[in-house]
C-alpha cells in the first residue's frame, strides 16, 4: 500500500513538472513571437524615416 501511494505522489509531481514546461514553453513562444514583431515594426518605422 505504502508503495502505491508513493507510486501515485511520483505521478503527480511529474505531471505537473510536465504541465509547467509546457506552459513555460507557450510563454517562450510568445514572447519570441512578440519581439520578432517588434522589430519588424522598429525597421518599418526606420525605413519610413529614412523615405
Amino acid at each position: 500500500m505504502k508503495q502505491l501511494i508513493v507510486s501515485v505522489l511520483l505521478l503527480l509531481v511529474a505531471t505537473f513538472v510536465f504541465s509547467q514546461a509546457d506552459i513555460d514553453s507557450q510563454e517562450e513562444n510568445t514572447t519570441k513571437e512578440a519581439l520578432i514583431e517588434q522589430q519588424g515594426l522598429e525597421e518599418k518605422s526606420l525605413a519610413n524615416l529614412l523615405e
